[in-house]
């Protein structure tokens, strides 16, 4: 299964040129991650308020074609790799109006306790794991 999250381009997230800079796509795929775990009943400042932390520790993203404004981007990610502590999401950016390809990303989670220490999610949210478990591709 495929997890979508649709974006409006905003002007301060683009250069001179209309082009969005590279920085704000990380933004684009936390956002699609957050409504992942709220589509599932989990909110991710919950998560920090129960003490868990769910840090990335890998990006990689390859950039097809620019984004630029006035644009919608759909984020569609799925799951590459779900582990008990680790987590790899992999997303396709693409325009909303012709699903045309922008971009390509892969981001690397661990789960950690209050202490920093790795928590096992299937023990922690057993229900957010197997609902998780539908988007692994």
């Amino acid at each position: 299964m495929i997890h979508e999250t649709t974006i409006g381009v905003r002007l301060d997230e683009c250069g001179v040129h209309g082009i969005v800079h590279h920085s704000h796509y990380n933004h684009w795929l936390e956002t699609a991650q957050f409504d992942l775990f709220k589509k599932h009943g989990t909110d991710y400042v919950s998560l920090l308020k129960d003490g868990y932390y769910f840090p990335m520790i890998r990006l990689s993203v390859d950039f097809v074609t620019p984004a630029r404004l006035g644009d919608e981007v759909c984020v569609r990610l799925s799951i590459k790799e779900l582990g008990r502590v680790k987590i790899v999401f992999s997303y396709e950016i693409v325009r909303a109006l012709d699903r045309h390809l922008i971009a390509r990303a892969t981001s690397e989670h661990v789960f950690l306790n209050k202490e920093f220490k790795p928590a096992d999610i299937k023990r922690s949210f057993p229900e957010l794991y197997e609902a998780f478990r539908a988007y692994v591709q």
